[in-house]
């Protein structure tokens, strides 16, 4: 799994053209091209690569012109998954031109998805060297960090990254994702936040504010928040029963029930809202909630234990 959300990332962050990436397969890419040429047209990777090839072998190109062109074909092998061919071309660039920094760069992609992490790391450090300014490369070797499970030197370089660019919102919910990872959610609370500040639009943000608010028991909060992410995206069920745990959570039955019921109407199959709609009629006096209740944790046998988590309890 690591692997292929790897491969995926090093295909965004090179911009290759992809026109089926969620199937998996890679139709076209951006043919070889000089530095100051017209862009290229998209072509198959195979084209590209032979384009590029047959650049490389024409000894007309030296220095780093020669490099640019090592450092495409890397490129395309990267967005064929081909990484180890990828690292080739780019270590050849980068002998060529030992101060290339989208060499570093993208090898440092590249080593990470063949799970390098200690080589890639140490090529971000190099790049970064070359380039202190790029947030970018903060923000890769971040991403290399967390993918691998180390956090704190995640939130390290996302710091980085964000004092270089603080307005840039997908560094505030990348730090947000590891800070939780280590169960900070206070932490993590305040990235989101702010990445919703920056992006209001962006309903990542906008429900993780709603959902990690009534996580802390803030649950007077949480309404508001989950009500702005309702208002979003009426269609997601995940929001419509965040608020219905936390108005059960203040003891508003009628209202949680009410939320539950809009939870299920998008989603029949949401087994938290099924949970809290149980709940919610036991409070009221409907025994027909131990019905809901059951059938909630038939579908997900961990679904008490994660509404527990939110201060629910038949």
């Amino acid at each position: 799994m690591k692997l292929v959300r790897r491969a995926l990332a090093v295909v965004a962050l090179l911009g290759l053209a992809l026109t089926n990436a969620a199937a998996g397969e890679i139709v076209q890419v951006d043919a070889c091209a000089l530095p100051g040429r017209h862009p290229p047209p998209a072509i198959s990777p195979e084209a590209a690569l032979k384009d590029c090839t047959a650049l490389i072998k024409s000894r007309r190109y030296t220095g780093y012109d020669l490099a640019y062109l090592y450092v495409q074909r890397g490129e395309i092998h990267a967005a064929l998954r081909s990484f180890r061919a990828a690292v080739a071309d780019f270590t050849t660039a980068i002998k060529i031109d030992p101060t290339m920094v989208v060499a570093y760069r993208d090898r440092a992609e590249a080593l990470g998805a063949t799970g390098d992490v200690k080589a890639a790391a140490g090529d971000y450090a190099r790049a970064m060297e070359l380039d202190p300014t790029d947030a970018s490369l903060a923000y890769g070797r971040a991403h290399l960090f967390h993918e691998a499970g180390d956090y704190d030197r995640a939130i390290a370089d996302y710091g980085k990254a964000i004092a270089l660019d603080p307005n840039r919102a997908q560094f505030y919910t990348e730090r947000a994702l590891a800070h939780a990872s280590k169960n900070d959610y206070e932490a993590a609370l305040a990235d989101y936040a702010t990445a919703a500040r920056l992006s209001p639009t962006n309903f990542e943000s906008v429900s993780q504010v709603c959902i990690l608010t009534l996580r802390l028991g803030r649950a007077a909060e949480a309404i508001e928040k989950c009500t702005t992410a309702i208002a979003q995206r009426p269609n997601s069920a995940m929001v419509w029963e965040m608020r219905g745990l936390a108005h059960l959570r203040l003891g508003h039955v009628p209202e949680a029930l009410a939320d539950f019921e809009g939870a299920l109407k998008i989603d029949p199959h949401q087994p938290g809202a099924l949970y809290g709609r149980g709940v919610a009629r036991l409070k009221n006096g409907d025994a027909g909630g131990n019905a809901d209740i059951a059938e909630a944790k038939t579908r997900a046998p961990g679904v008490a234990e994660n509404a527990s988590t939110y201060g629910i309890e038949p």
